[in-house]
């Protein structure tokens, strides 16, 4: 039954490979029986291609958001078992769009942070330096959507890890937040 599910997800090609570069292999192609079953995580980097990244940071608001939808995508192909290399670029450019004007983009960039977050498992703490503030600092966001997504990513991440990687972070949070535009960290 796993094997038969397989072999049909491998048969339907997804219209989403045009972000893929040509020396890029089909992420169905990389998954195999064997990596299912023994809980291998997959390298998504080679989806994860320079043009599919352009497009995130400078493209329309349609083209951001295909992007993104496209990389949710892969990490559900690799059925949210995904390895930590070759992402550091992906991750830069979230630290990025978080600050967009667009509440929709950061939206769904926090919806998509939240999906690697799961997916990375315990490898999500190599990205903490570079997403802990920033992700921290979107707790005080004027929007309770953008709050509560954040809010959803600092919890999956302290699922994974202790809270000792975002308490580093407090003391500054406060001092460059009043405390009460932090609904989460308010009394």
């Amino acid at each position: 039954d796993l094997l038969t599910k397989i072999i049909q997800k491998r048969n339907n090609k997804s219209d989403l490979n045009l972000y893929t570069s040509s020396s890029a292999t089909n992420i169905n192609d990389s998954m195999s029986y064997n990596n299912l079953i023994n809980n291998k995580r997959i390298d998504i980097s080679k989806e994860i291609t320079p043009k599919l990244l352009k497009e995130i940071n400078r493209g329309k608001w349609i083209e951001k958001k295909e992007g993104i939808e496209y990389i949710n995508s892969v990490i559900d192909k690799a059925n949210n078992k995904i390895s930590k290399n070759g992402l550091l670029e992906l991750f830069d450019l979230i630290k990025d769009k978080l600050n967009d004007g667009n509440i929709n983009l950061v939206k769904i960039t926090l919806q998509l942070l939240n999906h690697l977050i799961v997916a990375l498992d315990n490898q999500i703490k190599a990205f903490y330096k570079i997403m802990v503030y920033p992700l921290l600092l979107k707790l005080s966001d004027k929007s309770k959507q953008i709050r509560d997504e954040c809010h959803s990513c600092v919890e999956n991440w302290i699922k994974l890890q202790n809270f000792e990687i975002f308490a580093v972070y407090l003391p500054q949070l406060l001092i460059s937040t009043p405390s009460a535009s932090i609904p989460y960290l308010s009394l």
